[in-house]
């Protein structure tokens, strides 16, 4: 079972990149954990079949040359479901870990969920990216739905920034975190709203490559509202966004203290551990530190990894 924070900064790539071999064995970007192989806004529509292709060719060479440790998870996202179809009909996809589906909607979500239901091995990642988005009723629908129908498949949630700030006519600046923006109340009500359900979200994408601090500030946020994992628009943002990840020593110790205690409420590190309120989060935390590794603070106060 895959775990939503094995996906750490997940790269999404054109299907129709002629390194894409190189890609997902893992020997052109170092450090990415997933990619998301698209078929949708990053080519052309005339270009789907020459992309069909080159996903067929480099998942057959990755299994003629088999897999490397640092090979990452790969994502294959469908332009439509009928290139979904496509896909699932003509291209093995035994190495494949999942769909991220897009514009992923109450509308949409009845074939979606036939689609996947026909393929049980493979996990998905609805993405959501419309005006619905704006809509709470009908994101409370969809995540009952997601619960009902799809839980054992969803790995997580994904959340187009940039298309719903299309929706807004609007784009961000740099030195505004996203929840700086109308959008950030959409990513609060969001977390509401999934996290309850037990479904997992990932965090949109920081678009300006070179404003290093406002994507640090934004990771920090993206924590502190419970989103597991961020979409990266560039390898430089790769180490970046899975040091952010990182748990820090002090962290994983309460959270230890507290999965193994016997005791109703106790004080650690001057504040209040009450298992029967923290357990979810100290399984979490483990998790996170599992994945990502673990932070420790030197005499100096830098953090540094000691994964």
């Amino acid at each position: 079972m895959i775990s939503p924070y094995s996906l750490g900064a997940t790269m999404y790539v054109p299907a129709t990149n002629k390194d894409l071999f190189s890609i997902i064995s893992g020997s052109k970007f170092e450090g990415v954990k997933s990619i998301v192989i698209c078929t949708e806004d990053s080519i052309k529509a005339q270009d789907v079949p020459n992309a069909i292709s080159n996903i067929s060719d480099a998942l057959k060479k990755q299994k003629l040359n088999g897999h490397s440790k640092n090979a990452p998870l790969v994502f294959i996202r469908p332009r439509n479901i009928a290139v979904a179809e496509l896909l699932a009909s003509s291209v093995d996809l035994v190495d494949v870990a999942g769909f991220v589906i897009p514009k992923f909607s109450i509308g949409n979500e009845p074939i979606w969920t036939s689609f996947l239901k026909s393929m049980p091995n493979m996990m998905c990642m609805p993405t959501l990216e419309d005006s619905d988005v704006f809509d709470l009723d009908k994101m409370k629908l969809l995540s009952e739905r997601i619960s009902k129908n799809l839980k054992s498949q969803v790995l997580m949630i994904r959340v187009g920034g940039n298309d719903l700030f299309n929706c807004l006519g609007l784009r961000r600046s740099k030195g505004i975190t996203i929840y700086d923006t109308p959008l950030g109340v959409v990513l609060k009500n969001l977390s509401l709203l999934f996290l309850s359900q037990g479904v997992k979200l990932s965090s949109p994408v920081m678009e300006h490559i070179d404003d290093v601090a406002t994507l640090e500030k934004e990771l920090d946020l993206d924590l502190a509202h419970g989103f597991v994992s961020k979409t990266a628009i560039h390898p430089l943002q790769v180490d970046f966004i899975n040091n952010a990840f990182l748990v820090e020593q002090s962290s994983l110790d309460e959270a230890n203290a507290i999965i193994d205690s016997d005791k109703a409420v106790f004080k650690l590190n001057n504040s209040m551990a009450e298992p029967s309120t923290h357990i979810n989060w100290a399984k979490e935390t483990k998790d996170r530190a599992l994945h990502f590794g673990v932070l420790e603070v030197k005499s100096d106060n830098k953090l540094v990894s000691i994964k």
